[in-house]
C-alpha cells in the first residue's frame, strides 16, 4: 500500500490528500489488523509532502492528521507507539499525548 501511495501522491492537492488521510483513518478504524501499514504510509506521508503544496497547505495537512490521530486515540482502545510517535512528529507535547490516552 506505502510503495502505491507514494508513486502517485506527488501529483495530489491538499484537498486530495486530505480525503485519503481521512479515508485511511476510517480504514484504522474499522479494520485494526492494517494499524502498523497504515501508520507507516502516514508517517512517510507527514515527512515527505509533495513539494508543489504551499507552507499554508502543508501546515493544514499536517493539522488535520494529528486531529484525526487524536480523535482516533481518545476514542479507541487501539493504540500503539508507532502512533504515539507520530503525534509526536506533529507536534503534540508528551503531556497532550497522556492527557489524550487518559
Amino acid at each position: 500500500m506505502s510503495v502505491f501511495f507514494l508513486n502517485i501522491y506527488r501529483v495530489l492537492f491538499s484537498n486530495n490528500l486530505i480525503a485519503i488521510i481521512e479515508s485511511l483513518m476510517s480504514i484504522i478504524r474499522y479494520q485494526p489488523d492494517f494499524m502498523n501499514r497504515i501508520l507507516q504510509t502516514l508517517e512517510v506521508l507527514q515527512r515527505q509532502l509533495p513539494e508543489h503544496l504551499t507552507e499554508s497547505q502543508i501546515e493544514n495537512i499536517k493539522r488535520i492528521l494529528k486531529c484525526k490521530l487524536v480523535n482516533f486515540v481518545k476514542h479507541s482502545n487501539n493504540t500503539n507507539s508507532n502512533m504515539i510517535e507520530l503525534l509526536n512528529q506533529l507536534g503534540a507535547t508528551p503531556t497532550e499525548v497522556y492527557r489524550f490516552l487518559f
